[in-house]
């Protein structure tokens, strides 16, 4: 199976900085005009379905790619961005300052875990186990609408727990995978079809 995970547009918590976790933040008017352009760019792919998190910004994310090929997404929580926790809805200076040593002893920690809320391995857990589901169901392409922490987990998986830290994973971008097995092979990572 071949997996197409396209990140959500750009949300008004994104252009402020602010952590959005579990948060059902809408697409603003940046966002929704990146999803167009990544659903144009996605018009030319055999797809055989569309799955999302079943968050508004990636179910519209979904939607937009869908509309392409006839398709209705399916959504699944298990594509929910990583559960931020008492972190929701601060931007990166307020954790800092009110939970500086949680977030030290997260931040780089494959194993560390948000207060209140989840760890990388949570998420790796759960999109894993959605993946190794929905693939005996597939032979050729499928969409995953997602969130910039799920691609970033996935990324980890297959190449190593640095792509969860340092691999920039723009909006509406699109990663491409394999699923070989037990193995994720990457295709290619973070396509910006909005800046092209």
């Amino acid at each position: 199976m071949r997996v197409i995970l396209v990140r959500h547009g750009q949300t008004e918590w994104n252009k402020a900085g602010k952590f959005q976790g579990h948060s059902d933040v809408p697409l603003d008017r940046v966002g929704r005009e990146q999803v167009e352009a990544t659903a144009a760019y996605l018009a030319r792919e055999k797809i055989e379905a569309v799955y999302a998190s079943d968050l508004s910004r990636a179910r519209d994310t979904a939607a937009a790619i869908a509309a392409y090929h006839g398709l209705e997404p399916v959504c699944d929580p298990r594509l929910r961005e990583l559960d931020m926790g008492h972190w929701e809805g601060l931007d990166f200076n307020a954790v800092y300052s009110n939970y500086r040593q949680e977030y030290d002893a997260w931040y780089g920690n494959a194993e560390g875990v948000i207060p209140g809320g989840e760890g990388v391995k949570d998420v790796e857990k759960r999109v894993l186990e959605f993946i190794r589901e929905i693939s005996p169901k597939h032979k050729g392409t499928v969409v995953i609408a997602t969130h910039g922490g799920v691609v970033k987990g996935v990324l980890a998986y297959a190449l190593g727990p640095e792509y969860l830290w340092e691999q920039r994973v723009d909006h509406a971008s699109v990663t491409i995978v394999n699923i070989e097995g037990e193995k994720i092979v990457p295709e290619a990572i973070n396509i910006v079809p909005w800046r092209e």
